[in-house]
């Protein structure tokens, strides 16, 4: 099955997000505690260009997280979204993998 990535070029990480909300309850994937920016993150600004994306489960001290990271050559990685769940570290890395893969990673 061929996968189209979500295609981020001039989306906000609103709309990013939104979209890939989508995608991740179409999978049975989405965390159900919260999914969302970090706080000191405008949802309204683009969406970060990047040279790579990283998408990975983390144990946490409120359940596991899934973090959404961006890097480019200019600059350090920063978080773009981040989930939380409490069903486990393997929801939480079924999860980052279904992002990963459709933020093409």
């Amino acid at each position: 099955m061929n996968i189209k990535p979500i295609e981020i070029r001039n989306k906000t990480i609103k709309e990013v997000m939104m979209e890939l909300e989508k995608r991740l309850r179409s999978e049975n994937c989405f965390p159900e505690e919260y999914f969302d920016t970090l706080p000191s993150v405008d949802p309204k600004q683009k969406f970060p260009e990047y040279s790579w994306i990283a998408c990975y489960p983390s144990t946490g001290y409120e359940g596991h997280y899934i973090f959404i990271e961006v890097a480019n050559l200019n600059e350090i990685r920063k978080v773009a979204l981040f989930g939380v769940t409490y069903q486990g570290f393997e929801f939480a890395a079924k999860a980052a993998m279904a992002c990963a893969k459709y933020l093409g990673a």
